[in-house]
């Protein structure tokens, strides 16, 4: 292990923010808006609510309506309305949520994406955890550490946005957290800011996991 990696994994949250594995969630208003809508469908007609993703280079776009169905997959997650989902998609919007807003007569996705920033004794270093899994749970590698003499524009986007505001030395990833140290002469609470924004933003527009093997790192969910 070098020694920049070494030094930012001894920087682990001492207790994690837990990973949101819950199942796609809908509100109330959401709830009684789309049973109303189905309702007054015809009889005759077998109809769900339709979520569906699209997978781009740089985000995810959620699609959302009501499709008629001659059958309808088995869901991995129990859903308080009728549901068209793929396998992929119902696993990949854990932790997110459908609101409807009655001003705009639309349903809304939400990826609701929660992060926390360590305490540091060390303040050059800053510790970034989220309610999302960082490295892919089935990655053959669990951790990943890059300087910024090392970094490419190759990099995946997470990595080669957050080296992008030239304001990071190195980074340390691992399970659901990220451990960033910042260059010298920097102020602390401007990059906290700047760090925290770049990594929301992320994982509420794109989110994909990152794949880590022993020759490279990928966004797991890479759009083909």
């Amino acid at each position: 292990m070098n020694v920049f990696k070494k030094i930012l994994s001894l920087f682990k949250p001492a207790k994690s923010l837990p990973v949101n594995e819950k199942p796609l969630y809908f509100t109330e208003v959401a709830i009684s808006n789309i049973k109303s809508h189905l309702e007054n469908r015809p009889a005759t007609v077998k109809s769900a609510f339709k979520v569906s993703l699209v997978y781009q280079k740089e985000k995810v776009l959620c699609q959302v309506g009501f499709d008629d169905y001659k059958m309808i997959r088995k869901t991995l997650f129990e859903y308080p309305v009728p549901l068209i989902i793929s396998e992929k998609d119902e696993l990949f919007l854990q932790g997110a949520y459908i609101d409807y807003h009655k001003e705009e007569a639309a349903y809304f996705y939400y990826p609701n994406v929660h992060l926390e920033v360590l305490d540091r004794s060390n303040e050059s270093i800053f510790v970034f955890y989220l309610d999302r899994n960082v490295i892919a749970p089935d990655s053959p590698i669990s951790n990943y550490s890059l300087d910024q003499k090392s970094f490419t524009n190759n990099s995946p986007l997470l990595i080669r946005t957050i080296f992008q505001s030239n304001l990071v030395e190195s980074i340390y990833l691992e399970k659901n957290f990220i451990s960033i140290e910042k260059i010298t002469n920097i102020d602390k609470i401007s990059f906290e800011e700047k760090m925290s924004e770049i990594i929301l933003s992320y994982f509420e527009t794109c989110g994909y996991m990152l794949y880590v093997t022993e020759t490279k790192i990928e966004e797991k969910q890479f759009a083909k």
